[in-house]
């Protein structure tokens, strides 16, 4: 048997909104604003987090300022116990130490030191000294000289020098680098040397460690020791210091070129030693002095004769009156001031073409007899 089967449709009858609502898509829900806190509480918080940042950092600081204060102290009794040592020691006669400024740099000191001693008058004698110390196993101990101290190197160059440094030096080798270059000219000038070959400048290195006294670098370069390792008068200028040691071995370089140029003979060396002397002494007007010409005597006879061979004899007689060798510091200084005596003459009635002159009768003659003949002659 079949059955039938049926769909029985029922159609509700409904409101006209109802059916509208039950058929159209569902809108999604918009999310809620969220809510911001307030300005004041942003405003508290950076708040609180500035003022912790302070407390760290003051604490950081006040730690960095106690261990600086602490290395300090620490160095400062360092000091003084050397100073002590140097006493018993009988190395040193310092009345007074005390530590003006300390630079420390990771496990290193470098400590400027004020030393006060008395001189036999009774009077205080300040100088400043510059110390290094490092941070061992055992300790601070006294060390060579740091290098990082200096910063890095540099390079300045004149026509006939060029200065290498480092930046520490810098200031002192800009102050003195011009006025050094005008006085090699006039050295080699009042010498009658050949002047500096050009591009060819000789090289002045301002070491930051301790060397020997004019000790010469590899192809002729002249080193120095950096002014802040000089032990110097309270006040002194570095500058002017570094400046003294380059002329000092500039001239100790061109004398020893008189030697080989004009052919001195041994005889007359110690003259060249004293005209070294002169020429440190006679630094500052030296320009003037090369290019000055002889004075004018409108016809009448120099003047020069017998004023050089006065001092010539005395020169002569100097070494006869102190033969012995108990005399030897007083004849030394005698013949210093003699022979001082003598170039001040010499240049100021000849100009300053007298030097070469005098260097070539060093060549020439055995005596003061020869010289003062030759020099003597119209």
């Amino acid at each position: 048997m079949r059955q039938d089967s049926r769909l029985e449709w029922e159609i509700l009858d409904v409101e006209t909104g109802a059916w509208d609502e039950a058929v159209t898509p569902a809108t999604p829900i918009e999310a809620a604003p969220q809510r911001r806190p307030p300005a004041r509480i942003l405003a508290a918080t950076v708040l609180v987090l500035i003022l912790a940042a302070g407390v760290i950092g003051y604490q950081l600081w006040r730690t960095a300022e106690a261990g600086i204060a602490a290395t300090e102290q620490h160095i400062g009794k360092l000091v003084e116990i050397e100073a002590l040592r140097q006493q018993v020691r009988g190395q040193g006669g310092a009345t007074a130490v005390d530590v003006a400024s300390i630079a420390l740099r990771s496990s290193a000191v470098m400590v400027q030191v004020v030393v006060t001693e008395t001189s036999p008058l009774g009077e205080p004698l300040p100088f400043v000294e510059t110390r290094f110390y490092r941070h061992g196993t055992a300790g601070w101990q006294r060390t060579a000289p740091i290098p990082a101290y200096w910063g890095s190197r540099s390079m300045v160059e004149t026509a006939s020098l060029r200065f290498d440094f480092h930046e520490l030096d810098r200031a002192d080798v800009e102050t003195i680098a011009a006025p050094l270059d005008d006085f090699h000219h006039a050295l080699r000038a009042v010498l009658g040397l050949p002047a500096p070959v050009a591009g060819l400048p000789i090289t002045v290195t301002v070491a930051p460690q301790y060397v020997a006294s004019a000790a010469d670098l590899p192809g002729g370069a002249i080193v120095v020791l950096s002014p802040l390792l000089l032990r110097r008068a309270v006040g002194s200028d570095g500058a002017a210091m570094l400046a003294a040691e380059v002329r000092r071995q500039l001239i100790a370089r061109a004398i020893v070129e008189c030697r080989a140029h004009y052919g001195v003979r041994p005889a007359w060396h110690p003259m060249l030693d004293h005209l070294a002397g002169w020429l440190g002494h006679h630094a500052a007007d030296l320009p003037s002095r090369a290019a000055s010409a002889p004075p004018q005597h409108d016809g009448q006879d120099v003047p020069s004769a017998l004023s050089l061979a006065a001092l010539g004899m005395l020169l002569a007689d100097n070494r006869a009156d102190y033969a012995s060798p108990g005399n030897a510091g007083y004849r030394n200084q005698s013949t210093a001031q003699a022979a001082a005596a003598f170039f001040d003459r010499l240049v100021a009635e000849r100009g300053g073409g007298a030097l070469p002159t005098l260097l070539a009768t060093f060549g020439q003659a055995d005596d003061w007899a020869g010289v003062l003949d030759i020099l003597t002659r119209p």
